[in-house]
């Protein structure tokens, strides 16, 4: 009866030492709109820029130690992100965020609304964790930083390469082209102007680009040549503006969903 009571509080000691381990081996990655890799693995966070970013980039991975707190709060907001299925997105996932969660063998992945507040939890979180980045928070949980709130009043402006602009004011989208006489070289011409009334969910989709864009660093560049592209969010009289690298993936996003959105 002892021997056996043994092989029982062993084969329990090995199932809970299983366990621990299986937990730690577990690895949390975030992909975002960029393809920009955010990772949770053992006690590190890090965040590594997409392949084909990295040429344009001298820094293009970080990975910082975190405290075990940090690693049970990174835990249970990716442990949200998986159960919060109405932050879920099965279709159009083009412009959506990633999650993947890989124990052992299992691997689960779901693409999450790029509306939704936890892309923005999650998004932040990582900022704070390896570039120390904190912002101030509204509205309790709603966890978006005063400088990119969604205001009515709100105009976000992006500059292409050859200087064509687009601006988003409310839900009105214009393509305001560069003519032959404003261009560099005297003979280009950016076409016609176009215009489009936005619904609800493309004009919150553009601005996460915008703010995205302007709030990452590591995109920005301060050379203001071709074929780099310009950001500009002005906010009653308050302007925020930012050169982005035209090689970098959020610029070509943002890019391509703007023709996109123009087009149809």
């Amino acid at each position: 009866m002892k021997k056996k009571l043994t092989i029982t509080v062993v084969l329990i000691a090995l199932s809970a030492i299983k366990t621990v381990f299986a937990q730690a081996d577990t690895i949390y990655t975030y992909i975002d709109v960029a393809k920009v890799k955010h990772t949770i693995k053992g006690n590190t966070a890090s965040v590594e820029l997409a392949e084909e970013d990295k040429a344009a980039f001298k820094e293009t991975y970080k990975q910082v130690a975190i405290t075990a707190a940090q690693k049970i709060q990174a835990q249970q907001l990716f442990a949200m992100a998986k159960t919060d299925t109405a932050s879920h997105k099965v279709d159009d996932t083009v412009y959506c965020p990633c999650v993947v969660i890989e124990t052992n063998n299992n691997k689960q992945q779901f693409f999450i609304n790029i509306t939704s507040t936890m892309h923005q939890r999650i998004n932040y979180m990582f900022d704070e964790l390896v570039f120390n980045e904190k912002y101030t928070l509204q509205n309790g949980d709603n966890l978006l930083p005063i400088k990119i709130i969604m205001a009515t009043d709100t105009i976000y402006t992006y500059y292409d390469a050859a200087k064509n602009r687009y601006e988003l004011n409310n839900n009105e989208l214009e393509y305001i082209p560069v003519h032959a006489k404003e261009s560099s070289s005297g003979v280009y011409n950016g076409s016609t102007y176009d215009s489009k009334t936005l619904s609800n969910l493309e004009r919150k989709k553009l601005v996460t680009l915008f703010n995205w864009a302007i709030t990452h660093k590591n995109v920005q560049t301060n050379k203001n040549i071709k074929p780099n592209a310009v950001i500009e969010i002005k906010i009653g009289d308050a302007i925020k503006s930012t050169i982005v690298q035209s090689k970098a993936s959020i610029n070509i996003t943002v890019h391509n969903y703007l023709k996109q959105l123009i087009k149809n």
